[in-house]
């Protein structure tokens, strides 16, 4: 799985994700996960804003 952030503004900083709840992981390489994982992704722009989190489950 991979991310990008788009958007008008500050342009984005960093791109994290967590898989089941987990720690939050600063992402820089495609992800692999496991059937039915939960996987969440947010962005934070150089200004320092939070997007809403974006939550993807795969099934089989």
């Amino acid at each position: 799985m991979a991310f990008a952030a788009t958007g008008e503004g500050s342009g984005a900083a960093a791109i994290q994700y967590r898989v089941n709840g987990g720690e939050w992981k600063t992402y820089s390489n495609p992800i692999r996960f496991r059937p039915y994982d939960v996987v969440e992704a947010r962005a934070t722009d150089h200004a320092g804003n939070t997007s809403d989190v974006l939550t993807v489950q795969r099934r089989r």
